[in-house]
């Protein structure tokens, strides 16, 4: 075999290698800075570093997820949920989705939709149950609440927390005076 060729082949290798490296480097480099600007508050700062991360060849996964993180804290609710839908239809892995759906339960309620926090709640629960997501405190707040107004809810969530009693015997006394409207309610 030609000595030249080895070499050759050889040096290829090493600088793709270096160039992964690099690239890598620039990758953490822009994570760490972002993830500063975060904790700063400098929100715009954070978005406008996205565009240049995107310069950089990040996944598009990646940066809906930052941009998504970074409206929510802008408390531009429906922007998070826009980037949040993008993420879900560009990452292919399913176990994944779930932080995308703890992202957007957060997010619905935030805007104050109840009925759709508990939807994307309760998917990303049936995903992963005990992963640590970005909007927890949030996740505890709906539950806590939920579970604390039991006139407003019908269904309750979690469900294997539900109880129907007081709601039977409700309907029982209204069926007995003959109010079977209230009682269908």
């Amino acid at each position: 075999m030609d000595l030249s060729k080895i070499i050759n082949a050889k040096s290829k290798r090493i600088s793709a290698s270096f160039r992964k490296q690099k690239s890598n480097r620039k990758t953490r480099k822009s994570n760490r800075k972002f993830q500063e600007k975060l904790k700063k508050g400098d929100l715009i700062g954070a978005l406008l570093l996205t565009a240049t991360m995107k310069a950089n060849g990040y996944k598009k996964e990646q940066l809906c997820l930052k941009r998504a993180k970074v409206f929510y804290k802008m408390k531009r609710y429906e922007l998070a949920v826009e980037e949040w839908f993008k993420y879900l239809s560009v990452e292919a892995d399913e176990k994944r989705h779930a932080r995308a759906y703890n992202g957007l339960g957060a997010c619905f309620f935030g805007i104050g939709d109840k009925d759709l926090a508990g939807l994307y709640f309760e998917k990303q629960l049936r995903l992963n149950r005990n992963a640590d997501y970005d909007y927890c405190d949030v996740t505890l707040k709906f539950y806590d609440e939920v579970l604390n107004r039991k006139n407003y809810y019908k269904i309750a969530y979690p469900y294997d927390k539900a109880d129907f009693t007081e709601l039977l015997e409700e309907c029982d006394e209204y069926l007995k005076i003959g109010y079977y409207d209230k009682c269908i309610e």
